[in-house]
């Protein structure tokens, strides 16, 4: 399809004018572009400013400049001279259509020729006895989900790492967790906390999006949500994402064979990347992967694939929200944010005296959104949603995990909130429209 290995352009909305609210009888002095309350304070640190939007309207996620930086500073400030990259995943990164055809005969590039460079490179990578295309991760079994790769000591993950030593790992997790009904809680930790494991051990992972679960509609309609998550966290950390859900769903049957979950193969080969080859699922995968490599490859030796992109607007401060649209996504942390010692009207009666950052949504028309938080280790914090204009905002839902409203037409404010300073700390942020 003409659409697989091409990117669209960024789009992004800011935030508008104001909106009258409905709510005549509070005043959320938070929200309000006027002098300080007494009763708020402010940290001295700010969050980074511009941070790198991922919009979902592009097969591969944009690597500036500040995304090359990201890069550099995980391999150690430079290139990285390994060849070698890891396979972790589960039963769709474990199956021989995955990559490892790039080792044998019947590869063909068709239009993609540029690709030719960074295929041999890797072709020639020693991992542990073969190339990374065809070497059998420990770190890509079937069934895994994102708990596995992290149980036992030493981990899956941790072995992997330790046998082949690569710079780049090719990630795919979230099939397993969907189908486990695993939360969204439980599965966003668990992936954060092994993309912060590879980045501790100087490795890049290349997160993809999963793909769609035919014949189980309950089930497949939690994938855009998990797939948020994966892109939350890419964005937050600044690392390599690829979009197979959105490719994958350009293709017959979504590219997925009849047994429901993995992706089909071209009667000629999965290596066969040819316009007739990429109607199928793991021609595609093989395709964007492999340019997903190239990209991050070049961005370690320094040179941005993309001059620029879209970034988020405001600081998260309550005088000056993040514009954001919806679907929303962000890896934010409250220790950036305003310090309120006191509550929201009409929601907790228990004061939230840790920071607060805050997201502000212009909407449209009257839309149902869902708020989902996730958070590790420490760190505690609920999700609140605000309607009405900055002058008349109040809390119309919260949640310790998800809050959900219908909220608008007009701006709509969604607020993570620690329950203490001493849970202040990172969270992961989806909020989508049901």
């Amino acid at each position: 399809p003409a659409a697989v290995g091409h990117d669209d352009a960024d789009t992004h909305v800011d935030a508008g004018s104001d909106v009258p609210g409905d709510c005549p009888c509070f005043v959320d002095a938070r929200l309000v572009d006027a002098p300080a309350d007494t009763s708020v304070t402010t940290d001295a640190a700010s969050p980074p400013p511009g941070v790198l939007l991922y919009p979902e309207n592009r097969t591969q996620s944009p690597i500036t400049a500040s995304v090359v930086a990201q890069i550099q500073a995980i391999t150690g400030g430079g290139s990285c001279a390994s060849q070698v990259f890891a396979k972790v995943g589960d039963s769709i990164t474990a199956a021989p259509s995955f990559f490892s055809c790039f080792d044998a005969s019947g590869v063909d590039l068709g239009s993609h020729g540029n690709l030719a460079t960074t295929l041999d490179f890797f072709q020639h990578g020693q991992a542990g006895g073969t190339s990374p295309f065809s070497r059998v991760s420990f770190a890509a079994v079937g069934g895994t989900t994102t708990a596995d790769l992290l149980a036992g000591s030493p981990s899956p993950l941790d072995r992997e790492i330790t046998a082949i030593n690569g710079c780049y790992a090719v990630v795919m997790l979230g099939t397993n967790d969907v189908r486990t009904g695993r939360t969204v809680d439980a599965f966003g930790a668990d992936l954060w906390t092994i993309v912060d494991r590879l980045r501790a051990r100087g490795v890049v992972p290349i997160l993809s999006t999963i793909p769609s679960i035919q014949g189980d509609p309950g089930t497949n309609a939690r994938i855009p949500l998990f797939n948020r998550v994966i892109r939350a966290i890419a964005q937050g950390r600044s690392i390599p994402l690829v979009d197979y859900y959105r490719d994958l769903a350009l293709l017959p049957g979504q590219g997925i064979s009849g047994d429901g979950i993995h992706p089909t193969d071209a009667p000629q080969g999965s290596c066969v990347l040819t316009s007739a080859g990429l109607q199928y699922g793991y021609n595609t995968r093989n395709l964007i992967s492999l340019e997903a490599l190239d990209r991050t490859r070049a961005a370690a030796n320094g040179t941005a694939a993309d001059s620029g992109g879209a970034v988020r607007t405001g600081t998260g401060h309550f005088a000056d929200p993040f514009g954001a649209a919806l679907p929303l996504v962000d890896l934010g942390d409250t220790r950036t944010g305003d310090q309120l010692i006191g509550q929201y009207s009409g929601c907790s009666a228990q004061p939230q005296n840790g920071h607060e950052i805050v997201y502000r949504l212009d909407l449209p028309a009257a839309t149902t959104i869902d708020a989902y938080v996730v958070d590790r280790d420490a760190v505690n914090v609920d999700v609140h949603i605000l309607a009405g204009s900055a002058m008349a905002a109040a809390c119309v839902a919260e949640g310790d995990g998800l809050a959900s409203a219908t909220v608008g037409p007009g701006p709509a404010y969604v607020v993570v909130d620690a329950a203490s300073t001493a849970q202040d700390g990172e969270y992961l942020l989806v909020v989508q429209a049901r």
